[in-house]
């Protein structure tokens, strides 16, 4: 029974899986502060001319070590912390089945 409600809790809480994009494709999320999405007046300015800069990405192989963020890790937290509970609620059934024998 315990099992069932760890189970229920965690797929409720869980949000839904995004599609998987296509091989060696990257997927980015930028977040833009609401103080930058106002309209700026133009103003002209020169364009200075710029050096290239080295890419900070990981390597296209290294895609799966990277640590897990957001819905990952609080998803991992609350199915570990349930697991935990489901283990000590059978230990306790069966310690408390022991004495009644």
């Amino acid at each position: 029974m315990a099992f069932l409600i760890a189970w229920a809790l965690t797929t409720a809480a869980a949000p839904p899986p995004a599609p998987e994009p296509a091989p060696g494709v990257e997927v980015i999320v930028v977040e833009v502060p609401a103080s930058s999405r106002q309209t700026p007046t133009p103003t002209p300015t020169p364009t200075p001319v710029s050096t290239p800069v080295a890419s900070v990405s990981p390597p296209p192989g290294a895609q799966g070590q990277l640590p897990a963020t957001g819905w990952d890790a609080i998803t991992l937290a609350i199915a570990s912390a349930l697991g935990v509970a489901a283990l000590a609620v059978g230990v306790a059934i069966r310690r408390a089945r022991r004495r009644r024998a």
